[in-house]
């Protein structure tokens, strides 16, 4: 896997945050990570996948990429995992960035489910800097 910016907070706000604001945030997140790793962080991921001009802005100025996802799996509000599974295997196809978070068990046990069902159909996961030929650091 890699790692990226995902912002500090992570407020319901953060779409309504002034360009500084933004790169505030996003500079203190990726100044930690690479106190704490050495990585220079190149990708972001916008909380909610909120984006606007000023976000537009604060990401181009700080030289990030951002990403967004093809397929939500609602693993943060779904109680039922066997319905997240088929939802995710049911609209799944090649190239596709799915959406999981890692804060609950239950996307713990889809993923392992996700990842067989990918692998017993040549579906094969690779991380965002090689789908899209990018750097993931500086």
């Amino acid at each position: 896997h890699l790692v990226g910016n995902h912002s500090y907070y992570h407020q319901n706000s953060f779409g309504f945050l002034s360009t500084k604001k933004v790169m505030d945030e996003l500079e203190k997140t990726n100044r930690i990570i690479e106190e704490n790793t050495n990585l220079k962080i190149k990708f972001f991921r916008p909380p909610f996948g909120v984006t606007n001009p000023n976000i537009a802005k604060a990401v181009k100025n700080l030289n990030l990429h951002t990403f967004g996802w093809s397929i939500r799996s609602f693993d943060t509000i779904a109680k039922d995992p066997e319905k997240v599974y088929h939802k995710i295997i049911s609209n799944i196809n090649k190239g596709d960035v799915l959406l999981m978070h890692d804060t609950n068990e239950l996307s713990v046990k889809v993923l392992e489910k996700v990842l067989k069902y990918l692998d017993q159909n040549n579906i094969k996961t690779i991380t965002l800097d090689k789908l899209f030929n990018l750097k993931a650091y500086g």
